[in-house]
C-alpha cells in the first residue's frame, strides 16, 4: 500500500427477513479489518434496517472520516442507500460479502444488494468504490487497500438515452403487471425509455386475490394432486397454505387467459404472504414452464426478456438474482426463492415442493439446474437507456448450492470481469437465463432494433 489507508466510517445495512445475526457477525469481522488498516476508523455497531436510522448513524461519526464504508450485511433495497447519499458527500466504498454454498437458506444475499446499489448509483454522477470479499480472507487487507487506491467507478448516465429504432419485435407482446414493484426496487420499474417498447397492462394486485378466491374447489383439488405427483414433499407442507398457493396459480391463469397476456409480472411480496397467506413462487414457475413467462417483484422487463429468450431458444426462461461469484473458479450462482420452471431442473437430483425460506409458506419449487450451456440476458435500462445484456456460461453438475431454485454457472469470461461489468454498467439485479446458447440470436436482435449490447 503506497498511501495510508483512509480513516473510515463504516455502517452495515440489512433486512429482517434475512439472517441479521449472521450478517452482524460478518460485519464485526469487517470492522476489525478496517481498524487494523487505520485505527482511527469508526463504525456504527448495529445493522441498520430502517432508512430513518441511516442518516443519524452516518452523522454520528466524529468528522475525521475520509471514506464511508457501506457494508451489505444482508440484502436490502435501495431506500437505505438513498439515505446514505442524502446524509453524506464523502467518497463511498460498497462492500458485499460472499457466503458458503451449503444447500441451505441463502442467509445474506449480499451480492444482490451490491448489484442493486450499483444500478442506483449508475443513474447518478456519484463516484464509488466496490469490493466483494470475505473479511476472513487472507487477502482482504490487500484487496481493501488496492480498491481504495484505484480509481473509483464514475457513473456516466447515457445522454441522450439510447432507445433503439424499431419496437415492433417487442410491442406485439402483452405483459400483465399485477401491482407495483416493491419500494426500493427501481430496476423492476419501467421508465420513460421503456415506453413504446414493452406493452404493459397494469392491474391492482387485489384483482389477483379476488380471482384466486373464486377458483373452483374441484380445480384447486385437482391441481394440488398434480403437484403432489410432480414435486416430492408436498404432503409435508402446510396444506391450507398449499391450497392458497394453488389458488394464486389458478387466479393468474384466469387473468392471463381473460386478457390474452403473453406474460405476467406479479408483486409477489409482501402481500401474497401477508394478505393471501401463500407464496406465489410455485405459481410463477408453473406458468413459466407452460410458456407464459412470469416474474416476481412486478419486473415487466424481466418478463419481456423471458419472452425474447423463450422465442429464441424454444424453451422457458427464468428471472433470477446472481447471488454468488467465485473468482478462482470463474463461477457464479443464479438463484431465486423457488420460481424456476421445472424444465430447468436436473432430473438426476431431487425435485421438491417446499416452503419459502424467509416467509415460511408454500409453494416454492426446490431443485438444482440441469447441467449444460446457458444464455444470460437482460433488456436493461441501466444508466438510463435501453440496451441488451448478453452473456453465456455452463451450468456445472453438483449439489444445489442454496435452498430454492438455483445452479452454479461457469462463465465464459472471468468472474472478476462479470463483477466489474455489473458495477460499472450499473446492471439490474435481475438476470434472465435460458438453457442453450442463443447469444447469436440475441446479437442479431440487438442489431435489428438498434440497441447497444453489453457483454457480461
Amino acid at each position: 500500500m503506497t498511501e495510508p489507508f483512509p480513516a473510515c466510517g463504516a455502517i452495515a445495512l440489512g433486512r429482517s427477513t434475512f439472517d441479521t445475526d449472521f450478517g452482524q457477525r460478518v460485519f464485526s469481522r469487517a470492522e476489525s479489518r478496517l481498524r487494523s488498516l487505520n485505527p482511527a476508523s469508526q463504525s456504527h455497531p448495529t445493522l441498520l434496517i430502517d432508512p430513518a436510522d441511516v442518516g443519524p448513524a452516518v452523522r454520528s461519526f466524529d468528522g475525521s472520516q475520509q471514506l464511508i464504508v457501506v457494508a451489505f450485511a444482508t440484502f436490502t433495497d435501495s431506500r437505505l442507500l438513498a439515505a446514505v447519499l442524502e446524509a453524506t458527500d464523502h467518497p463511498l466504498l460498497l462492500w458485499g460479502f460472499p457466503e458458503s454454498h451449503d444447500g441451505g437458506k441463502l442467509r445474506l444475499n449480499s451480492l444482490t444488494a451490491l448489484n442493486l446499489a450499483g444500478y442506483v448509483l449508475g443513474r447518478t454522477d456519484r463516484p464509488f468504490h466496490y469490493l466483494y470479499a470475505d473479511p476472513d480472507d487472507d487477502r482482504v487487507l490487500e484487496q481493501l487497500a488496492q480498491t481504495v487506491e484505484g480509481p473509483p467507478i464514475t457513473p456516466t448516465p447515457l445522454v441522450p438515452p439510447l432507445s433503439g429504432r424499431d419496437a415492433q419485435e417487442l410491442d406485439r407482446w402483452r405483459i400483465g403487471v399485477l401491482g407495483d414493484p416493491p419500494d426500493g426496487f427501481e430496476p423492476c420499474e419501467t421508465d420513460r425509455s421503456t415506453r413504446g417498447w414493452v406493452r404493459t397492462e397494469p392491474l391492482e394486485l387485489d384483482r389477483l386475490f379476488d380471482r384466486a378466491r373464486i377458483a373452483p374447489a374441484g380445480a384447486v383439488a385437482d391441481r394440488v394432486t398434480e403437484v403432489k405427483v410432480s414435486l416430492r414433499g408436498a404432503d409435508q407442507l402446510d396444506q391450507r397454505a398449499l391450497h392458497q398457493s394453488i389458488r394464486l396459480e389458478l387466479g393468474l391463469r384466469s387473468l392471463v387467459e381473460e386478457n390474452s397476456w403473453d406474460g405476467v409480472a406479479v408483486r409477489c411480496w409482501p402481500e401474497c404472504f401477508t394478505t393471501f397467506g401463500a407464496a406465489c413462487c410455485g405459481p410463477i414457475g408453473s406458468l413459466t414452464n407452460d410458456g407464459v413467462p412470469a416474474s416476481c417483484e412486478a419486473d415487466a422487463l424481466g418478463v419481456a426478456t423471458s419472452l425474447l429468450l423463450q422465442n429464441a431458444a424454444g424453451r422457458p426462461a427464468f428471472v433470477a438474482d446472481m447471488v454468488s461469484l467465485d473468482t478462482p473458479t470463474d463461477t457464479g450462482v443464479f438463484w431465486h426463492c423457488g420460481s424456476a420452471p421445472l424444465s430447468l431442473a436436473d432430473p438426476s437430483g431431487p425435485i421438491e415442493a417446499a416452503a419459502h425460506s424467509n416467509r415460511h409458506l408454500p409453494l416454492i419449487h426446490q431443485f438444482g439446474f440441469a447441467p449444460g450451456p446457458l444464455t444470460i440476458a437482460r433488456i436493461s435500462q441501466s444508466r438510463g437507456g435501453l440496451r441488451l445484456l448478453i452473456g453465456k456460461g455452463e451450468v456445472i453438475a453438483g449439489d444445489r448450492p442454496f435452498a430454492g431454485t438455483c445452479g452454479v454457472v461457469r462463465f465464459d469470461t472471468p468472474a472478476e470481469n462479470v463483477l466489474a461489468t455489473m458495477m460499472t454498467e450499473g446492471l439490474e439485479h435481475h438476470y434472465v437465463i435460458v438453457a442453450g446458447d442463443v447469444t447469436a440470436e440475441l446479437r442479431s436482435f440487438a442489431e435489428r432494433v438498434g440497441w447497444d449490447a453489453i457483454d457480461l
